[in-house]
């Protein structure tokens, strides 16, 4: 099994990192203009159909008052109702009716009545209209006519009463004035269309032309009183309002900061989701964390003692993650303690007969003021002891001189001397790398003191830190502190810490880490051999 270049890793991992943003930076943006473009064309249809609806409302409207005004005046010549007799009769009967109809209809400047043959029986300017004869005896409108009587064109609305035509003189002013003024609504042009002829009437077109080259929009309205004869509304070019263009660009705001937000909170998500806590989350879930067991010698009686416990990020078969790599990120993020509460529980199921048949064996694991801290650790700690039958003695909890508490914190120090006072032992770690004092080891209950490899690593180089390594050893006998020494990797370092009754020793001289198979092994196998001889 081989250990993972950390480097390699570390590349490896920034990498994907910064495909998966750049795929997601691609993505936001593409959807961000997808969702813009949509938005902004929703309100630009919504605006558009509101101004067609507005429009076809006052097309309406204006279709509305152009059939009420020629209901009203057909209504009215079914009113002029003569007897046969009367028809004869122009001058005495016909006329004053008709003009008095003249008086009370303003808006139309004359009428003339005319036989089944197409002769004018009566006529209010002596005018003798053009007769149409339709197939219907529906109303209908005729025109434009020029008319010497008036100054501007006349339509004719032809109804016929029994075998008679009625006719009324309309001038066109009549229906501009009903239907205008056009610069008011969104039309520039209203039309009377005949179907049945396929002809205009008549139009009524704004003052000022439309320069815009755009395709007009019609509306076709049916009239209701004149048979197969529609109004013809023909839309303005359509134009933007103020109103409509800060409703876009508020919606497009809108749009763009949400965008915004939530680009920021996914980038967090997968910053979060590449990041070394998520992969310690991750593989603390599915229980990646595995122990690996570094002998330790007991020099005064030449055996195997102990073994300090290592954790290995195990990522597959062929991966496995040094600490180096993560401890510093699980020890700030709080992973450390149920990481550290795992690599417990898998230890003494490992260890359980090996402990349980060497009571002088021990386990050492490290721990840090992180654990301290968590109110949780330690009555879970002593939990998995009593679960697994682990005898406390066999127990030493190593805390590393660079991550030592205040000694002010009295719930820390009561922890630690209830640990003592049931038998645990206490290492300070890697001493000489961090800020302790002899006062500080005074009055912390330690009973261990570990030497940090740094030191052991510089005997027989002459470098000044091997001359600290006799002042340490004579500062732990001092405080009646048992040595182990770690990181021992020569003969000559062997040496000069036996030779300075240095108790314990530990290091690649000896053994490197190693699964509990290979430690019971090694073990069973040193068991009859002198410890000496075992780097050799």
């Amino acid at each position: 099994m081989g250990c993972i270049n950390n480097k390699k890793m570390i590349n490896d991992i920034h990498s994907r990192q910064l495909s998966a943003q750049q795929t997601l930076t691609i993505s936001w943006f593409l959807l961000s203009l997808i969702v813009l473009f949509l938005a902004l064309f929703y309100e630009w249809r919504h605006y558009r159909e509101a101004r067609e609806d507005q429009m076809e409302l006052v097309a309406k409207e204006r279709a509305f008052q152009f059939d009420e005004f020629m209901e009203n005046l057909i209504q009215g010549t079914f009113a002029l109702n003569f007897t046969p007799d009367e028809f004869n009769a122009c001058q005495t009967q016909l006329l004053p009716v008709l003009t008095d109809w003249l008086f009370n209809n303003p808006n139309v400047s004359a009428i003339a009545i005319t036989d089944p043959k197409g002769k004018t029986t009566c006529s209010t300017l002596n005018l003798t209209p053009p007769v149409f004869f339709p197939a219907s005896s529906a109303p209908h409108l005729h025109g434009p006519f020029e008319s010497g009587h008036h100054n501007q064109p006349t339509y004719l609305l032809q109804q016929k009463l029994g075998q008679y035509h009625f006719t009324l003189y309309i001038l066109k002013s009549i229906f501009e004035n009903l239907l205008r003024p056009l610069e008011a609504t969104s039309f520039k042009a209203i039309a009377l269309y005949d179907t049945h002829h396929k002809k205009q009437v008549f139009q009524l077109a704004q003052q000022q032309p439309d320069p815009s080259p755009e395709k007009s929009v019609m509306l076709r309205i049916p009239s209701q009183t004149l048979d197969d004869y529609q109004l013809l509304f023909t839309a303005k070019r359509f134009v933007y309002e103020k109103h409509f263009i800060y409703t876009e660009l508020i919606i497009a705001a809108v749009i763009i900061l949400l965008s915004l937000l939530i680009y920021y909170i996914l980038r967090k998500a997968l910053n979060h989701r590449f990041s070394l806590d998520y992969a310690l989350q991750n593989g603390l879930r599915q229980g990646h964390f595995e122990p690996m067991y570094q002998p330790v010698v007991d020099v005064a009686n030449n055996r195997f003692c102990g073994a300090e416990v290592l954790i290995r990020w195990q990522m597959d078969a062929k991966q496995t993650i040094m600490p180096d790599l993560f401890i510093e990120e699980a020890e700030a993020s709080g992973l450390i303690v149920p990481m550290t509460l795992q690599l417990v529980e898998k230890s003494f199921q490992q260890c359980a007969e090996l402990l349980g048949s060497n009571e002088d064996f021990h386990l050492a694991f490290n721990v840090s003021v992180n654990h301290f801290l968590d109110r949780r650790f330690f009555p879970q700690f002593y939990q998995l002891c009593r679960q697994y039958g682990v005898n406390n003695q066999q127990i030493i909890l190593e805390l590393t001189e660079r991550q030592l508490f205040n000694k002010e914190d009295k719930d820390s120090m009561r922890i630690m001397q209830d640990l003592r006072e049931h038998g645990y032992s206490l290492a300070i770690d890697d001493f000489g790398t961090g800020h302790a004092s002899i006062h500080y080891l005074q009055h912390l209950p330690f009973n261990y003191l570990k030497i940090d490899k740094l030191f052991i690593q510089a005997i027989g180089t002459g470098a000044i830190t091997e001359t600290l390594n006799q002042a340490i050893i004579n500062m732990a006998n001092s405080l009646d502190l048992a040595i182990i020494a770690e990181g021992v990797e020569t003969m000559e370092q062997y040496d000069y810490l036996r030779r300075h009754h240095v108790d314990y020793i530990q290091g690649w001289y000896f053994a490197r880490a190693m699964t509990i198979e290979q430690l019971i092994t090694f073990i069973e196998e040193k068991a009859n051999e002198a410890i000496l001889t075992a780097g050799s």
